[in-house]
């Protein structure tokens, strides 16, 4: 992105108090354990762990939120449960969760929730259907058992059967419907092509496939056109002029046919000795969602580190809210805010930094 005239922001609020964080958390999981959804009440918590109710509001504005993280707390999240697991094998264990715990009655208490209200609906939508949906769907490529085009479709499908037979019949949900979820769900023909990868380096058309993404995105969905697009042109043909293999990187994610499906680069080249710059960081829509963004971030955090190169930073147009999250998760910090527009695009920019220790 461009740098501009700026104008610097002002700190964020104080961080959350970790240690009443987890007081609540533990209250609130101690709660669900001995007395299911129904004792899990905001009055019940702040009760037992000894904080007022608006402490507990302050964290999570909704019981649903609450709910959410109990959740989260007691299911197996997919990311440790080992790429290679067939879908079977997941099942059996979260099957094993939900009789043996509060876990599928706090889900089923959820499902009902989120039907109460607007804001509980996209609460449960945005932070709970959707995630595990698209983990599971990255989880059904990572195993071998759907391909790209499939795995979201198929997620869907696993996660309604599951659903139906939790609202209507609980008892179920044991390895035999686990077996019947397999079968109903997966391809019945054999072809499921491994999920993308991550790789890193130069190769013919790089700065094509770049653009390509950026245009089939921001076209779209920022009616960004000319500018934008030559901005693009000039800035990585200036990057490839002075390109160094050891400061700078190529990542991009691809599929086992050579599709690129992402892109990131880090600047290192053009930068004062020990810095880098985030640039050129999009996914394409199939897989945004399903955590390539954070495995791209993730390796180029690792190779700066392992570089020397101490300090990062990155420029983001404003409103690209789960481009912020993934940043600030990241541990970038908020440090300008752009009032003029150098893209001529009609939108503002932020700066975020990095300090990598």
């Amino acid at each position: 992105m461009m740098q501009s005239n700026s104008a610097k922001t002002g700190k964020r609020g104080a961080p959350r108090s970790q240690k009443s964080h987890d007081a609540i958390l533990a209250a609130a999981l101690d709660l669900a354990q001995s007395g299911g959804p129904q004792a899990l009440t905001v009055e019940a918590v702040a009760r037992q762990a000894g904080v007022g109710k608006q402490t507990i509001y302050r964290w999570w504005p909704t019981r649903i939120a609450l709910f959410i993280e109990v959740y989260d707390t007691l299911a197996p999240p997919l990311q440790s449960l080992g790429a290679a697991r067939p879908l079977r094998d997941v099942l059996e264990e979260l099957f094993e969760r939900y009789r043996t715990g509060p876990t599928g009655e706090l889900l089923a208490a959820m499902i009902a929730l989120s039907r109460s209200d607007s804001v509980s609906r996209s609460l449960f939508e945005n932070r709970f259907r959707v995630p595990r949906r698209d983990a599971l769907a990255f989880h059904l490529m990572a195993s071998g058992e759907a391909n790209m085009e499939s795995a979201r479709d198929t997620a869907d499908l696993v996660v309604a059967l599951i659903w139906y037979a939790l609202l209507t019949d609980p008892k179920r949900l044991d390895g035999a419907f686990a077996d019947h979820i397999c079968a109903t769900a997966l391809p019945a023909t054999p072809g499921a092509s491994p999920a993308p990868t991550i790789k890193e380096g130069y190769i013919p058309g790089y700065g094509a496939e770049m653009i390509r993404l950026h245009m089939d995105y921001y076209a779209q969905h920022w009616d960004f056109g000319r500018n934008f697009e030559h901005h693009l042109f000039r800035d990585f043909h200036a990057l490839m002029d002075t390109f160094d293999p050891d400061l700078d990187q190529l990542l991009r994610v691809e599929t086992a046919r050579g599709e690129v499906l992402g892109t990131l680069v880090i600047e290192g080249s053009n930068q004062p000795k020990g810095h880098g710059r985030v640039r050129y960081f999009i996914m394409d829509a199939r897989i945004k969602g399903m955590g390539f963004g954070k495995k791209l971030l993730d390796q180029a955090l690792a190779t700066c580190r392992a570089r020397g190169q101490s300090n990062l930073w990155l420029t983001t147009f404003k409103g690209l809210d789960a481009a912020r999250t993934l940043y600030e998760r990241a541990g970038f910090e908020v440090t300008e805010e752009y009032q003029d527009d150098a893209w001529h695009e009609g939108t503002g920019e932020v700066r975020y930094d990095l300090e990598l220790t």
